[in-house]
């Protein structure tokens, strides 16, 4: 006979195990109804890790599970309370932490100096590993400015650090400069332009057409 868990230690099944998490960022991501295989796919688990974590979880009456032909088709329950408040709260705070750390960024340098923040390298791309640093290119209006601004930001990486768990890397161009090497084929700014997420302020291509 399976053991009751108390209802103040709901969290523990759910949270202390990796494919359950997983499936459940899947299912708020867009909060779409989806099957366990196209789950199992986004979440990037085997269809029977899958499998086991959802039918665990709609078991607990954190998600719905329906027949629809031959497939079971999820989604978030909203009518239980720790789907639609206590987990739903965490899943969205977690997937706005980028649009977060970038607007402390900005402010760090004071917002109107900076036209764009973007996100990019392994963590923006999700391969991200437990020591990866968290890559933001910082694009400013004035060039001149570039030098002291990257030292301010390398002088905050301790407090990001510990407000964020990430270690802080920010690559620091004017605008002028980032066109400048991007209409000469440089490979590097060309790969970020095309890999990052924009976070904050103007979208890299109207950077780039903006520029004269």
């Amino acid at each position: 006979m399976k053991r009751a868990v108390p209802l103040t230690r709901s969290l523990d099944s759910i949270l202390g195990q990796k494919s359950k998490v997983a499936v459940l960022r899947v299912l708020y991501d867009r909060h779409e109804e989806l099957n366990g295989r196209e789950i199992a796919r986004r979440a990037g688990l085997a269809p029977r890790a899958a499998n086991v974590a959802l039918n665990d979880l709609a078991q607990t009456g954190l998600i719905d599970k329906t027949i629809v032909g031959n497939n079971h088709i999820y989604s978030i329950n909203s009518s239980n309370y720790l789907s639609s408040s206590a987990l739903g709260n965490l899943f969205q705070e977690e997937s706005a932490l980028p649009g977060t750390i970038a607007r402390e960024v900005a402010a760090a340098v004071k917002s109107d100096h900076v036209v764009t923040v973007a996100w990019f390298g392994s963590t923006a791309t999700g391969k991200r590993k437990a020591a990866s640093d968290f890559d933001l290119l910082v694009i400013l209006r004035d060039s001149h400015d570039s030098n002291s601004v990257k030292k301010k930001l390398e002088g905050t990486q301790e407090a990001f650090s510990e407000s964020f768990g990430i270690r802080l890397m920010p690559y620091v161009l004017g605008a002028g400069e980032l066109v400048s090497r991007y209409r000469k084929g440089d490979r590097l700014i060309r790969e970020i332009i095309r890999d990052a997420i924009v976070l904050f302020g103007k979208p890299l291509s109207e950077v780039i057409i903006d520029e004269p």
